[in-house]
């Protein structure tokens, strides 16, 4: 797997990507979610999908619910960006870029890395999700997909089905509770006390939006 960097010794506010608790001040993500229940859906083998808006944090999340179970040792978890197929109209390009994108995860997580299947047909992706969960057996294979909707509608609806999800989670903005746990990180590290006055402007100006 993976090598996760050591801590810097002063971290910094992030607003233009996924924060990374090495890097950035962050809180836990999971603790955020709203309407989900992790530990069940990879128990029972569930689908579940996480709706939020731009800048709530649903791609930190992932990537870091990926290296928390990964650290675990129990499951395999792979976080797997779609973006790239912003853009791409014919269905059979979507699923080869997909499968690009699996095995491209798969390498840099020292992952087996799945073949593309001889029959490059609509079920492409699916034989390959079931190449990989082959070649990470016993440990059962958790694919996180990110970037969902810029897929064109035909290319979603061969991949993704909410006819069979479980549930649905979402990201809350953030309270002052979280504004005010963020900015004790920031104290903890540099010694520099914020004041209530100043944390109750910046929930003020952002009311507690990611992006801000």
């Amino acid at each position: 797997m993976v090598k996760i960097p050591d801590k810097r010794p002063v971290r910094f506010f992030n607003t233009t990507g996924p924060c990374r608790p090495w890097d950035h001040y962050m809180l836990p993500p999971a603790d955020r979610l709203v309407g989900a229940q992790l530990d069940r859906y990879i128990r029972d083998n569930l689908y579940w999908v996480l709706h939020a808006p731009r800048q709530t944090g649903k791609t930190t999340f992932l990537q870091e619910w990926a290296r928390e179970i990964n650290a675990g040792g129990e499951a395999v978890a792979c976080y797997v960006s779609i973006e790239a197929c912003q853009g791409i109209t014919d269905m059979a390009e979507a699923m080869k870029t997909i499968h690009k994108a699996v095995c491209a995860f798969a390498k840099r997580a020292e992952l087996p890395i799945p073949e593309l299947p001889l029959n490059e047909s609509s079920m492409l992706i699916d034989s390959t999700m079931h190449k990989w969960a082959e070649l990470v057996f016993p440990k059962p294979l958790i694919v996180l997909f990110d970037e969902a909707d810029v897929l064109e509608r035909e290319s979603f609806k061969n991949i993704f089905s909410f006819d069979i999800k479980e549930d649905t989670g979402f990201f809350p903005n953030f309270t002052k509770l979280d504004i005010t746990a963020l900015f004790a990180q920031r104290t903890k590290e540099t010694g520099q006390k914020i004041t209530d006055e100043a944390l109750d402007y910046i929930y003020e100006q952002s009311w507690g939006n990611h992006g801000l």
